[in-house]
């Protein structure tokens, strides 16, 4: 069971969507539900859901406020909808590493796919992460934490750092300083553990995200390129065909015309 909570002040659209998932996908519990930024950023922090569904434009603090808040404290996977569907919004959502942004009205099929692959997220993360007590992980350079629990412990930390901060110009360095240990260390468990290295993942991890992009027409390359923190269209291009084999151009030709499935 995945917990899922749901911050919309419509009320119609809110409950619409509660209602969609408790039909639909049995597989989710809503734990909670809030009509504005404030309520839901201290309902969040209260319940910790896996995933958080909300909107971008609410009373109080927006959505983005509110998600920068959230993700200084615990790191959900989080689905962005609005009805605002211009590229800053969905600029500004994915540098946040939300997990996709749909604008309204949801479509249902949509939402249902979205939500299993946050499930799928969270079972991908779960499967690095070992049981470890929360107060025992602490700062451990290259002589403490050596242990299997602790090495998945700071892989699992590792990744969502990337899935939070991929469209950001950060190094190992930048990673290895948040989570207080070496770079050597860390560099050298995370390829052990995952069989790539920090910046093969993150650069795996952008493609993907940039793959999602290219399947909303309104985004043009070069803004495909920027929502996933890449500056250089040519390097993009050239990055992307290396990863997957076609121009992201042929991608999404490939996908508008039904010759592959949606990311």
């Amino acid at each position: 069971m995945y917990s899922i909570m749901v911050v919309e002040d419509n009320f119609p659209v809110r409950k619409g969507l509660i209602h969609n998932i408790k039909l639909h996908l049995p597989e989710f519990q809503v734990v909670g539900e809030a009509s504005d930024g404030l309520s839901g950023k201290e309902l969040a922090l209260s319940l910790r859901p896996e995933i958080l569904l909300t909107d971008i434009r609410l009373p109080g603090i927006s959505g983005l406020k509110m998600i920068r808040e959230i993700r200084e404290v615990y790191t959900p996977q989080v689905v962005v909808i609005s009805g605002y569907s211009e590229f800053e919004y969905a600029r500004e959502a994915l540098s946040l590493g939300v997990l996709a942004y749909l604008v309204k009205p949801i479509d249902e099929e949509e939402l249902k796919s979205t939500l299993k692959h946050a499930a799928s997220c969270i079972c991908s993360a779960q499967t690095l992460q070992a049981p470890v007590p929360p107060w025992r992980p602490g700062p451990a350079g290259e002589h403490g934490g050596k242990g299997g629990s602790m090495q998945a412990y700071y892989v699992e930390q590792t990744i969502r750092y990337i899935h939070a901060h991929f469209a950001e110009n950060l190094g190992l360095s930048d990673i290895a300083e948040a989570l207080n240990i070496s770079e050597s260390y860390l560099g050298r468990i995370f390829k052990e553990q995952t069989s790539f290295t920090i910046h093969e993942y993150r650069t795996n991890y952008r493609i993907d995200q940039a793959a999602r992009m290219l399947a909303d027409p309104r985004y043009k390359i070069y803004e495909v390129a920027k929502g996933v923190g890449i500056e250089n269209p040519r390097y993009f291009s050239n990055l992307f065909k290396q990863n997957m084999g076609v121009t992201p151009m042929e991608y999404r030709r490939a996908l508008l015309s039904g010759q592959v499935d949606s990311p």
